[in-house]
C-alpha cells in the first residue's frame, strides 16, 4: 500500500520537526541534506499566496524517478482561503509527492481540510518517543492502565468493545473519572493503533478509524459531549 498523501502533526518546530524528519527517513528512506526534492517551508501565517506557491512547486516531478517530493510545512496559523486552496492538492497530489503539516492545533483547521489529513502521532506503548515524553520515559501507573485499556479495546470485537464503553461511561457518570480521562483514552487508542503496524500497512479501515478518533476528540472539546454515543460510534468501526 502507498503512504498517505498528507500528514498533520500537532506541535511546534522545536519539538516536532526532529520527529517528522526521522519519520520521513524511516518511511521513504530520504533525508533533507542535499536533497533538491525536499522542501521545508516555515510560515507565521500561511496566506492564499503561499498556498498557491506551494501548489505550483508541488507540480514539479522528482528529479529521480525512484525518489519522492517531500514538503514539510510549519505554520502557526493558516488562513481559511489558503486552507480551501489546499484541499485538492492534499487529496490528489502528483504521484510520489507527500506533505507533512506541523501546526499548534488541528482544531484550527477547517473540517474539510482535516478530513484530507492523517494525524501522525508520537505516542507509543512500545518504547518509542511519545506525546508525553522521550524514548525510554517511564509512564505512570495511570498511564499504563489507560494504554492497557486501549490495547484491550483494539483487540476486542464489537460486543466486548461496547461492554468496555459501558464501564467507562458509568465511571464517568459516577464521577470516578473525568472528561479528560476519556480524551486521554482516545489519544491512547490512536497512539496504540498507529504504532501497531507500519504506515504502509494501514488499510482503508485503519484510516477510517483514525479519522473517527479525530472526530471524537473534536466533539469532546464541546461543553457537554455525548460521550457514550461517540464511543459507541468508534466501537462499531
Amino acid at each position: 500500500m502507498q503512504y498517505h498523501h498528507a500528514y498533520v502533526i500537532e506541535g511546534n518546530k522545536e519539538n516536532s520537526l526532529p520527529f517528522v524528519l526521522s519519520e520521513i527517513k524511516r518511511m521513504f528512506g530520504v533525508t533533507e541534506e542535499g536533497n533538491a526534492d525536499f522542501a521545508e517551508l516555515d510560515f507565521q501565517t500561511m496566506t492564499i499566496d503561499d498556498a498557491r506557491d506551494l501548489k505550483e512547486r508541488h507540480a514539479n516531478r522528482p528529479l529521480r524517478e525512484d525518489s519522492y517530493r517531500i514538503f514539510v510545512i510549519l505554520a502557526n496559523s493558516i488562513m481559511n482561503e489558503a486552507q480551501n486552496s489546499l484541499l485538492k492538492v492534499f487529496e490528489e497530489p502528483y504521484p510520489r509527492t507527500h506533505f507533512f503539516l506541523i501546526i499548534p492545533s488541528i482544531s484550527n483547521l477547517l473540517p474539510t481540510l482535516q478530513s484530507r489529513l492523517m494525524k501522525l502521532a508520537r505516542a507509543d506503548v512500545g518504547g518509542r518517543a511519545d506525546a508525553g515524553g522521550e524514548k525510554g520515559e517511564t509512564k505512570s501507573p495511570a498511564e499504563n492502565a489507560t494504554y492497557a485499556e486501549a490495547k484491550a479495546f483494539l483487540n476486542a470485537g464489537p460486543k466486548e468493545r461496547l461492554s468496555q464503553i459501558e464501564k467507562l461511561t458509568k465511571k464517568l457518570s459516577d464521577e470516578k473519572i473525568t472528561k479528560q480521562d476519556i480524551i486521554t483514552f482516545l489519544q491512547a487508542l490512536e497512539a496504540t493503533a498507529r504504532h501497531s503496524k507500519k504506515p504502509a500497512e494501514f488499510t482503508g479501515k485503519d484510516i477510517r478509524f483514525f479519522r473517527a478518533i479525530g472526530t471524537c476528540l473534536d466533539y469532546m472539546r464541546d461543553r457537554s459531549p455525548s460521550v457514550k454515543q461517540l464511543l459507541e460510534y468508534l466501537a462499531l468501526i
